[in-house]
């Protein structure tokens, strides 16, 4: 934009009065304002979605994050709860089951018993009780850690013996429950005298000498009946066999003759 002033001008203010406005110079045709609009436009559009997009995959990332967090705490969270639930039902020293892992084995084999299609034969699963035979007097000659090391045999020369669907718990002291699932009671004596056999033979050696363990075993048979039952025979026949001499198997009178 250009001022013109006449000539001569004395320095000072002045008053300027504007009395017309000339634009020099092609105009811009109405298409080309049209298209810069819409270029404009769609370059605003274009950086919107860049945008969009920049944030999608910040979000994206920050979510992958969290899934990854989260499966980490959930697979560390399953792995917590295993460890405490084996905790619960497992005995520390024998890494047998405990008396309430027992009762949840058996308490989930009577529920399927009455829910299976199965002959009353094929639903029997059998006890076998088991007890460490003058295991006071080890542990007052040798004291407690050989008593210890006295349990832990029995657990594995049991456990080695049994099928991988067998269960075997520690039921208190130096007492041990064997539930056998699918088992006749000809099958549980055979397990209970292989068990009685090997500890027999086995010896374990001391700093002063050398401990030979026996056990004594009462077998018995739970069908039709409820569990406790079947364990006061196993009881009772276990009584048998300590009060017979010891070092023996003895299976509960009416299922021995059956």
């Amino acid at each position: 934009m250009g001022i013109d002033f006449s000539y001569p001008m004395m320095h000072g203010e002045h008053a300027v009065q504007v009395e017309q406005i000339e634009l020099v110079g092609d105009w811009v045709p109405r298409v080309t304002w049209y298209l810069g609009i819409l270029g404009l436009w769609l370059f605003g559009i274009f950086g919107y979605q860049l945008n969009q997009l920049r944030l999608a995959r910040r979000q994206r990332e920050q979510d992958r994050r969290m899934i990854r967090s989260l499966a980490h705490d959930n697979r560390h969270l399953q792995e917590e709860t295993s460890k405490f639930r084996r905790l619960s039902t497992v005995d520390p020293l024998t890494q047998a089951y405990n008396r309430f892992g027992i009762d949840q084995i058996v308490n989930a084999l009577i529920f399927a018993r009455t829910k299976s299609d199965l002959p009353a034969d094929a639903r029997l699963f059998c006890l076998v009780l088991l007890d460490i035979d003058h295991f006071k007097r080890v542990n007052d000659t040798h004291g407690h850690d050989v008593g210890d090391r006295v349990l832990q045999a029995v657990s594995n020369t049991m456990q080695s013996l049994m099928r991988p669907g067998d269960y075997l718990g520690r039921w208190g002291g130096e007492e041990f429950l064997a539930v056998l699932p699918y088992t006749t009671v000809e099958a549980a004596r055979a397990l209970a005298e292989d068990c009685r056999s090997r500890l027999q033979e086995t010896t374990m050696p001391l700093a002063s000498g050398e401990l030979t363990v026996t056990a004594s075993f009462g077998v018995a048979g739970c069908g039709d009946d409820d569990f406790a039952s079947a364990f006061k025979r196993a009881d009772e026949v276990l009584y048998e066999a300590k009060h017979g001499g010891r070092n023996r198997v003895v299976v509960a009178k009416d299922e021995a003759a059956a």
